[in-house]
């Protein structure tokens, strides 16, 4: 179900290049290990200062015999299509590469002044621990700030 059927989690790496690993770095996710019995769903991935993403339809999770690659890059499977994304840069044959959209600090699914302000009261800042650090750099500067200000107003459409 959309609304109010069970979650189930699977900590992964979203790398830079968009692909999603498991904590051991393979890059086949195994979501079988969460104990979830076989049926449709949809499939959503957070972040700690992006704005999340999920599929608009249910996909065949467990069990299946050719297991299904999804591209969150794609704004077709996405619930909200491009609204869900923001357009990063054009390959040479003019199609599109989307990402997720960065700035939601404080991860209420809303980009904000609230925001705005974390990152500014952490500029600075050095270490990968704090998600202020929306360039995933390691040190908060008005670089981190411009990316979220430049996604303001944007809102999750994940329920």
């Amino acid at each position: 179900q959309l609304i109010g059927g069970r979650q189930y989690y699977k900590t992964c790496f979203l790398k830079q290049d968009g692909t999603i690993s498991d904590i051991n770095g393979f890059n086949d996710i195994n979501l079988n290990s969460v104990g979830m019995p076989r049926g449709n769903y949809y499939i959503a991935v957070r972040h700690r200062n992006h704005l999340s993403v999920m599929t608009s339809n249910p996909f065949v999770v467990f069990p299946v015999n050719d297991p299904e690659v999804l591209d969150f890059t794609s704004p077709e499977i996405l619930l909200g299509k491009t609204n869900a994304l923001k357009a990063l840069q054009k390959r040479e044959n003019n199609s599109i590469i989307y990402g997720m959209i960065a700035g939601d600090v404080n991860a209420d699914g809303i980009i904000d002044e609230d925001d705005f302000l974390s990152i500014w009261d952490y500029r600075d800042f050095m270490g990968y621990i704090r998600p202020e650090d929306i360039r995933l750099n390691g040190i908060i500067t008005t670089r981190d700030y411009n990316v979220s200000w430049n996604n303001r107003g944007r809102i999750t459409l994940v329920p």
